[in-house]
C-alpha cells in the first residue's frame, strides 16, 4: 500500500528534523529548502536559504549538545535528545 501525503510529509519532516537538524546535516537541509525561502524562526527571519542556514549554523554552534537522540514510539524527534 502506498504511503498517503500526510505519511509521506510526516517521513519528510523527521528526515529534515533528525538527520538535517539534529546531524546537523546541511546538504540534507539544502535539499529541503528553496533558494528564496523565507523564514521566520525563533525570533529571527531570514530571505533566502543562504541566510537561513548561517542562522541554524550560528545556533548550533553555540547550543548544540553532546547526545544522542533516541525513537520515540518508531519516530524520531529532536524532542527526544538527551545528554550522554
Amino acid at each position: 500500500m502506498a504511503a498517503t501525503p500526510e505519511e509521506q510529509n510526516l517521513a519528510l519532516l523527521d528526515q529534515a528534523d533528525f538527520d538535517g537538524w539534529n546531524g546537523p546535516d546541511w546538504a540534507i537541509l539544502r535539499e529541503m529548502h528553496t533558494d528564496d525561502v523565507y523564514v521566520e524562526w525563533n525570533g529571527k527571519v531570514t530571505d533566502g536559504y543562504a541566510a537561513h542556514e548561517a542562522v541554524l549554523r550560528s545556533v548550533t554552534a553555540v547550543s548544540r549538545p553532546q547526545g544522542h537522540c533516541a525513537p520515540d514510539q518508531g519516530r524520531r524527534r529532536r524532542m527526544d535528545c538527551h545528554r550522554r
